[in-house]
């Protein structure tokens, strides 16, 4: 399900790249913003707290998370279409700009990360997220006839590769480009 790829292979001699990341912005550095139903307090950094609440046993979550960093689980997919879900739910409570997205990080679940923050979310029946929204930017990098010198990891349901390493002396780290492990790739 899980496969790794270096870019070595790609021919261009520029790519831009859409790139997204939490930024600074796990569990033990993130501030909490009240948010439970139809309440809302802002936040300029794009942290906030929800409340989602299982209503019976089996109910299905409405998301698809991927794990490739132990500080945050990355949000790959919310399932619009059934509103009878856990998020779906929750985003048909939540003010505007606090529901739960595509691309949005999950920081801590009831105070948990990695994969017991999966598990706690998987069997609480309420709990509390903490939830990032991502940091967009762009780069573009000459390659120079050299390959990009990223690795890369990918979930063949996700919408964006997970950038594992940036490695020495590829075309992205002689530029200089500010991409670093754990940022998301969304476009070339």
């Amino acid at each position: 399900m899980f496969g790794t790829c270096c870019c070595a292979k790609v021919q261009e001699e520029a790519v831009s790249v859409g790139v997204v990341g939490p930024r600074g912005a796990y569990a033990d550095e993130s501030k909490s913003v009240a948010m439970s139903g139809a309440t809302d307090q802002h936040s300029d950094d794009g942290v906030f707290t929800a409340m989602f609440s299982f209503d019976e046993h089996g109910q299905r979550l409405g998301m698809l998370l991927e794990q490739f960093s132990p500080e945050a689980l990355f949000v790959a997919n919310v399932d619009a279409v059934h509103t009878d879900t856990v998020i779906g739910k929750y985003n048909a409570r939540a003010l505007p700009g606090r529901q739960l997205c595509a691309g949005d990080y999950i920081i801590s679940v009831g105070g948990l990360t990695g994969v017991a923050a999966i598990e706690s979310l998987l069997t609480a029946g309420h709990v509390e997220v903490v939830v990032k929204r991502p940091t967009p930017f762009n780069i573009s990098v000459a390659k120079k006839g050299l390959p990009l010198g990223l690795v890369l990891k990918y979930d063949e349901l996700g919408r964006s590769l997970y950038v594992k390493a940036v490695e020495d002396g590829g075309a992205v780290q002689l530029a200089g480009a500010d991409l670093e492990e754990g940022d998301r790739i969304v476009a070339v």
